[in-house]
């Protein structure tokens, strides 16, 4: 008959071994030592900003809009905001800059050129010559009758009085209203008809009026 006893040292034998331990656990830290551990700053540092850059910027676009003085502060502003990092505005006040003061001093040195040649002036005589015709016109006494002197006591922008010539062309009333133009004398090259009535009546009647008047100041 077999013995059943069996001896505890063979189930010992025979018993599966332990699985091995999973290659990424990580093994429990104490927190001593998980205070001491390092950790990688997140912190984002902000990027350099030009402030210089930016006003000059803004300045420069004002000058669009204002003569001179912005774009003139916009320049010199921007070169200085050059020498740092980064330059974008810098280099976008320096160009937009220039655009508009290039533009204001041409305009100013046009206006000054033809304030010199005395085109001003003329225009201006011619406004007031035809707002005083005008008005006399309008006032019902006959101010421009042929063989009386003419009521005309308006003066041109150099102070001269006007002198005025009433005719007969073709049957009709055509008054000029002469201008001695800048030296203040009459029949010399710079005369002109400031006003006339018919309107085109200078033209028509070969004299010089303020369209046949050049830019030169004799």
């Amino acid at each position: 008959m077999q013995d059943d006893h069996t001896d505890p040292s063979d189930h010992e034998q025979t018993s599966p071994p332990p699985p091995p331990p999973a290659p990424d656990a990580v093994p429990p830290q104490s927190p001593e030592a998980v205070a001491a551990m390092p950790f990688e700053s997140t912190t984002v540092e902000p990027e350099p900003r030009n402030t210089l850059g930016i006003v000059a910027f803004i300045a420069s676009l004002l000058g669009f809009c204002v003569p001179v003085l912005p774009s003139a502060f916009a320049f010199v502003l921007g070169l200085f905001a050059l020498r740092r990092r980064p330059r974008g505005f810098a280099i976008a006040a320096v160009v937009l800059a220039l655009i508009p003061l290039v533009m204001w001093v041409t305009l100013f040195a046009a206006m000054g050129k033809l304030a010199a040649s005395g085109i001003g002036p003329r225009m201006k005589t011619r406004g007031i010559a035809q707002l005083e015709l005008r008005r006399a016109l309008r006032s019902g006494d006959d101010a421009f009758a042929f063989g009386s002197p003419a009521k005309f006591d308006a003066r041109d922008d150099w102070g001269t009085p006007f002198r005025v010539d009433v005719m007969d062309v073709d049957g009709k009333r055509t008054i000029l209203i002469w201008s001695a133009g800048a030296d203040g004398a009459f029949d010399t090259d710079d005369d002109f008809v400031a006003a006339s009535d018919p309107r085109d009546a200078a033209r028509k009647m070969g004299k010089q009026s303020l369209d046949d008047v050049g830019d030169d100041n004799d």
